[in-house]
């Protein structure tokens, strides 16, 4: 995509093949559009790693772009007639200069992009040491996160069913098998506070009607 964004200049002087303004609007939408879609992974990707300004960032920066490059298809070019640059002598056309800034723009945003690729490249796909130093990182923060859970937290977590394909546990049979166990929990706290508690501590609990209710994802 950097590629495609890096030539969304060209894209505009090939447009001029046609001198209806409309027929070369609709071109550039059209470019824009794919340029969209092939971006998504991208952009779904900053969203997760990255702050949410720097995805806003990004997409601020890509929808400018796109939409000056369908302004400037649009506008009376003598220089892009039949859709290649023509030699002049004298001053550009205010649409030649313009889309002369659109290239700039586009070719920072795609050295941007590259960057950004090599960024996901990165954390993707790391190398093997680095994706077990990685592992070993996370097991050691999820072991120290889950010896901090509450007494009435890890008394929740002995009750739970564990495994890929267990049958779940409803929220009235937790709370009877805590009972059992002289411990006193409502609905209410174990909704509100226990399971966010035990998911904080990196615990997969998930609730599945399917499945009968609360369990402990070891998949």
């Amino acid at each position: 995509m950097a590629d495609r964004i890096r030539g969304l200049g060209k894209e505009v002087v090939a447009s001029f093949q046609s001198d209806q303004a409309d027929q070369r609007t609709r071109r550039l939408q059209h470019v824009g559009s794919e340029i969209l879609t092939g971006m998504l992974p991208v952009i779904g990707w900053l969203e997760r790693r990255r702050p949410a300004e720097t995805a806003n960032l990004v997409k601020g920066r890509l929808w400018s772009v796109l939409h000056e490059a369908v302004q400037c298809a649009g506008l009376d070019i003598p220089e892009y007639a039949g859709g290649k640059i023509a030699r002049s002598t004298g001053e550009p056309s205010p649409g030649a200069s313009r889309t002369a800034t659109l290239n700039l723009a586009a070719t920072m945003l795609a050295a941007n992009l590259m960057d950004w690729a090599d960024d996901i490249e990165a954390e993707d796909n790391p190398r093997p040491d680095d994706a077990a130093k990685e592992q070993q990182t996370d097991e050691s923060t999820r072991s120290r996160e889950q010896n901090t859970l509450s007494a009435l937290a890890r008394a929740v977590l002995e009750v739970l069913p564990r495994g890929k394909d267990v049958e779940g546990i409803g929220t009235k049979d937790i709370i009877s098998k805590l009972k059992t166990k002289n411990i006193t929990i409502n609905a209410t706290t174990f909704w509100r506070h226990v399971i966010p508690e035990l998911k904080k501590a990196h615990i997969r609990v998930k609730n599945a009607r399917s499945r009968g209710g609360y369990f402990i994802d070891e998949a």
